[in-house]
C-alpha cells in the first residue's frame, strides 16, 4: 500500500471532525433536552493519511483517514480528538464528481459522538477554502447518548480550520 500525506483529505476529514458539538467539558452541554440546542465549534487537521494502492489517484475503495483537534474557539484550548475515516465510493466522470462515505468518532473526556456523511467532491481536486457540507449526528455514548442532529461545516480561508454549527437534541 501507498500511504502519501495529502490536502486532498483536508477537507473530506475537516468537515468531519469539526461535528464537535459537544466540544466543551461542560455536562450542560449534554442535558437531555427535546428543544434544539445550537453550537459552534472550531477543528483543526492534525494529521492526514491516503491510502491509495494502485497510486492512480483517489477512485474507487480508496481511503482518507484524518486526525483533529477540537476546541470550542478558533485555536482554542483542545477539548476533544476527531477521527475521520472516508472512502471513494463512486466517481462520475461525466459531472466530474467523486462521492465519499464519511464517518467520524468524536472522542471527549466524559463520551464520544458519532457523526456519518457523503461528501460530493471535484473529480481530481482538492477542497477549497469555501467548501460546505453537512452531516448527520447519529449518536453517542457516555454523557452523549442519546444525541441526535445535523452540523454544517465550512472549511476556513486557512484551509485547514473548519468552522461547524451543530443543531441538537439529547433523549
Amino acid at each position: 500500500m501507498k500511504l502519501r500525506r495529502t490536502a486532498i483529505s483536508t477537507f473530506v476529514s475537516v468537515a468531519l471532525v469539526t461535528l464537535t458539538i459537544v466540544g466543551g467539558g461542560s455536562g450542560a452541554i449534554a442535558a437531555p433536552s427535546d428543544k434544539p440546542k445550537t453550537l459552534t465549534t472550531y477543528t483543526t487537521n492534525d494529521s492526514v493519511i491516503v491510502v491509495d494502492p494502485d497510486g492512480a489517484g483517489l477512485d474507487y475503495g480508496d481511503m482518507v483517514y484524518r486526525k483533529g483537534n477540537i476546541s470550542l474557539t478558533r485555536g482554542g484550548k483542545v477539548t476533544g480528538v476527531s477521527y475521520t475515516q472516508a472512502e471513494v465510493v463512486y466517481s462520475d466522470k461525466t459531472n466530474a464528481t467523486d462521492v465519499r462515505t464519511l464517518s467520524i468518532q468524536a472522542v471527549y473526556p466524559k463520551g464520544q459522538v458519532h457523526y456519518v456523511g457523503l461528501a460530493e467532491v471535484k473529480l481530481g481536486e482538492l477542497v477549497r477554502p469555501g467548501f460546505k457540507l453537512e452531516f448527520t449526528i447519529v449518536g453517542g455514548t457516555g454523557i452523549y447518548a442519546g444525541i441526535q442532529g445535523t452540523v454544517v461545516s465550512t472549511l476556513l480561508s486557512d484551509g485547514v480550520t473548519t468552522k461547524s454549527k451543530s443543531t441538537y437534541t439529547i433523549k
